[in-house]
């Protein structure tokens, strides 16, 4: 397709919606169907494949997890628990827990293929037991704390009879 021009030149036309459909169908933008990776980055499996820093970009998160950051906004909407602190720039900082928890959310909805409501459930119920665990878990240390603060006491009066 030409067009003429008002000195008599011949430039290109505007592309038609055929071609630029065309164009769009035959772009890759690294993401698949069934595919675990998003721009060449394989997301991880398990918390233990999470790099060992403090925070992440969503940029770095959804590649991570495999999603798009559109989808990370959303659960952030639909699951209270993952709350990213943001930069004076608004920029989202996700904590390694969230991570995490994302991760859980990631595997629950996609590999599971629970609903949004059902992942919330099942969540709550993860959650509730890990902090339980949690509780026994300081409840225990306190008292092993109390067990060596009497063993040390009973240690020092058995050094002190000896003597």
């Amino acid at each position: 397709m030409e067009e003429r021009l008002a000195g008599g030149e011949f430039s290109e036309a505007a592309p038609d919606a055929l071609e630029i459909a065309d164009d769009f169908a035959s772009f890759d933008d690294g993401v698949s169907e069934g595919d675990a990776t998003l721009s060449g980055v394989a997301r991880i499996a398990s918390a233990d494949e999470i790099p060992d820093k403090l925070y992440f970009k969503i940029g770095e998160a959804s590649r991570l997890l495999g999603v798009k950051p559109h989808v990370l906004r959303y659960w952030e909407t639909e699951f209270r628990v993952v709350r990213p602190s943001k930069t004076l720039t608004r920029q989202r900082l996700y904590s390694r827990r969230d991570v995490e928890t994302l991760l859980t959310i990631r595997h629950l909805l996609y590999d599971e293929e629970y609903t949004i409501s059902g992942a919330k459930k099942k969540l709550r119920s993860v959650i509730s037991k890990q902090v339980e665990m949690e509780f026994l878990a300081r409840e225990e240390r306190r008292e092993l704390a109390g067990f060596a603060r009497e063993l040390e006491f009973h240690v020092a009066a058995l050094t002190a009879l000896s003597k």
